[in-house]
C-alpha cells in the first residue's frame, strides 16, 4: 500500500473529500494527528529513511559492477606503485674522466641530473689539471743536451756531434756535483802520497835517508804507517762525498756520436734523463749524510736497456738510437719523411703485454717506455726505503730486485769506505715512463718517423717547435 503524504495533509488542509468535493469535517484520531505532525516537524528524515530502505532493497542489484570498477582501480593504482617503487631505485652508471666508473641506486630527478652534470663537468677539469701535474712532474728538471732539431742545411750541422757529445759531459759533470758524488783516489795518486810518508817516517822515526835499506823490524814498523795513511785517504773522500760514483759509473759514453748520427744522440739524450732520475732518487735517500752514514754508499753500474716495445709495434730498438744512422747526412727537405699520429692524451692505452714488461705496459702514442738497470751498494736494513724513494722518483717501476752480500773489506782494500752497518749489492730492473707531450717536441724527425708521432698533440698545429725540420 502506498501512502501519499502530501495527498494526505491537503486533504486534512482543505476538508475535502478524495473526489474534490466538500466533506464534512471529520477529525482524525489522536494517534494519527501526533503522527502527521511528528512527519511534518521530521520531512527530510522521513524522506532519507524511505530512500535508504529502497536503497537496501535494490543494492545487491549494483553490487558486482561496484567492485569490478573498484578492482580495476585498484589494478590502475598498483601499476603506478610498481612504476614509482622502479624510478626509485633506478640504476645508473657514472663515468667521470679519470676515475673509475661508479654505479649507484637512486630516484632520477632534476636536481640529480643537473648534480651529474656538474660533477662530470668538474671530472673534465680535473683530469686536465691531473694530465697538466703529470706532464710536468715527468719533465721535471730535464732538459735537451742541445737541439737535435736542426735544418738540412744548417751550418751547425757540421759539428752538431762534436757540440753534443762536450756538452753531455758537462751535463754528466753537473749531475755528479749536484748529488755530491766522488770517487777514491786513483792508486797512482795513493802511490805517490804513500811514498812521501814513508819518507816522513824515515827521516823522523827512523833517522835514516829516505832511500837507505830497512831491516825486518823497521819495515815491521812501517808498515802499519802506511796503511794507516793509505786509509786515512780512503776515509777523506768518504768523509767529504754523499755516494761514490764516477762519470762512467753512471753512464757517460766513452766516444761521441758519428756524424748526423741523430739516433744515437736521441739515445744519450734520454740515457742522461734516466741517470739524472736514477741519481736524483739516491739524493732523496741520502739527504746531506756522507758516505759512512748514507744509507746509498755507491752506484757501482747504470745500465740502459733500450725502449720496451710490444709485438709488431713500430717502435724498434733503432728508435731509442739503438742502430748506426741511415740515409744520407745531406738530404734535401724532399728528403725528409718526418710525421705520423698525433698524440691523444685521451686514448686507451692497452695495461696487458706482459710478455714485454711485467707490468704489462709498452711504448704507445702517448708515452715510451725505457728499460734500465742500476747496481748499487747500500745498508741492508735501507732497501725498502731505497726501493720506495725510486718508486717516487717518477713514473718508474721497479720489475726486479737482486740482492747479495757485500764485502767490507775487500772493497776497502779498493779504496771504498761504507761505514760499520752491514751492506749489500743491490740490483733493480726498472722500467720507466716518458710522456710524448714534452719530449714530442724535442724528438729528430727520424726518431718520430720510426715512433709513428708528429710529436704534437691532437687538435693542435704544429709550430716552430713541432714542425718537420727535414733534417734527414
Amino acid at each position: 500500500m502506498k501512502f501519499d503524504l502530501k495527498s494526505l495533509l491537503k486533504l486534512k488542509k482543505s476538508g475535502r473529500g478524495g473526489d474534490g468535493t466538500s466533506a464534512p469535517a471529520k477529525s482524525l484520531p489522536p494517534q494519527v494527528e501526533k503522527a502527521l505532525i511528528w512527519v511534518k516537524a521530521n520531512l527530510l528524515l522521513v524522506v532519507l529513511t524511505i530512500a535508504s530502505a529502497g536503497a537496501i532493497g535494490g543494492g545487491w542489484w549494483y553490487q558486482d559492477e561496484w567492485r569490478t570498477q573498484i578492482e580495476e582501480e585498484a589494478k590502475k593504482y598498483a601499476g603506478k606503485g610498481a612504476e614509482l617503487t622502479r624510478l626509485q631505485s633506478t640504476e645508473f652508471t657514472i663515468a667521470i674522466p679519470g676515475t673509475a666508473s661508479q654505479t649507484h641506486t637512486s630516484f632520477v630527478n632534476r636536481a640529480l641530473v643537473d648534480a651529474v652534470k656538474q660533477r662530470m663537468n668538474q671530472g673534465g677539469s680535473d683530469s686536465a689539471s691531473i694530465r697538466r701535474d703529470a706532464v710536468a712532474h715527468n719533465r721535471g728538471a730535464h732538459e735537451p743536451v742541445i737541439n737535435l732539431r736542426l735544418p738540412a742545411k744548417s751550418p751547425q750541422r757540421e759539428s752538431l756531434h762534436q757540440d753534443f757529445f762536450a756538452e753531455l759531459e758537462k751535463q754528466y759533470v753537473a749531475l755528479l756535483l749536484e748529488v755530491n758524488a766522488g770517487s777514491p783516489p786513483s792508486e797512482e795518486d795513493v802511490t805517490i802520497k804513500l811514498q812521501r810518508r814513508q819518507g816522513r817516517f824515515l827521516q823522523t822515526d827512523l833517522k835514516k835517508a829516505a832511500d837507505a835499506t830497512l831491516t825486518t823490524e823497521e819495515r815491521n814498523q812501517l808498515q802499519p804507517v802506511l796503511v794507516s795513511h793509505r786509509l786515512g785517504l780512503y776515509s777523506e773522500v768518504a768523509q767529504s762525498k754523499g755516494i761514490y760514483g764516477d762519470i762512467q759509473d753512471i753512464g757517460m759514453p766513452l766516444a761521441q756520436p758519428a756524424k748526423a748520427d741523430f739516433q744515437r744522440m736521441w739515445r744519450l739524450q734520454w740515457q742522461l734523463w734516466i741517470a739524472q732520475d736514477i741519481l736524483r732518487a739516491c739524493k732523496s735517500v741520502n739527504g746531506s749524510n756522507k758516505i759512512p752514514d748514507a744509507p746509498i754508499k755507491r752506484i757501482v753500474k747504470i745500465q740502459f736497456l733500450g725502449p720496451v716495445v710490444g709485438v709488431g709495434s713500430s717502435a724498434t730498438a733503432g728508435a731509442a738510437g739503438d742502430s748506426e744512422p741511415e740515409g744520407d747526412p745531406t738530404a734535401t727537405p724532399e728528403d725528409a719523411q718526418a710525421g705520423g699520429l698525433a698524440i691523444n692524451p685521451s686514448a686507451p692505452v692497452a695495461m696487458t703485454n706482459f710478455a714485454a714488461s711485467r707490468k704489462g705496459w709498452t711504448t704507445n702514442q702517448l708515452y715510451d717506455v725505457f728499460k734500465s738497470q742500476v747496481t748499487l751498494i747500500v745498508e741492508t736494513t735501507s732497501i725498502p726505503q731505497v726501493s720506495n724513494a725510486f718508486s717516487k722518483q717518477n713514473f718508474i717501476v721497479i720489475t726486479d730486485i737482486k740482492i747479495r752480500p757485500a764485502d767490507h773489506f775487500a772493497a776497502a782494500a779498493e779504496g771504498f769506505i761504507y761505514g760499520r752497518q752491514a751492506v749489500s749489492e743491490l740490483t733493480l730492473t726498472m722500467e720507466s715512463a716518458w710522456l710524448r707531450e714534452w719530449t714530442g717536441p724535442l724528438m729528430p724527425d727520424k726518431i718520430r718517423t720510426q715512433l709513428n708521432t708528429s710529436g704534437a698533440l691532437i687538435g693542435l698545429e704544429q709550430d716552430s717547435e713541432t714542425e718537420p725540420t727535414k733534417e734527414n
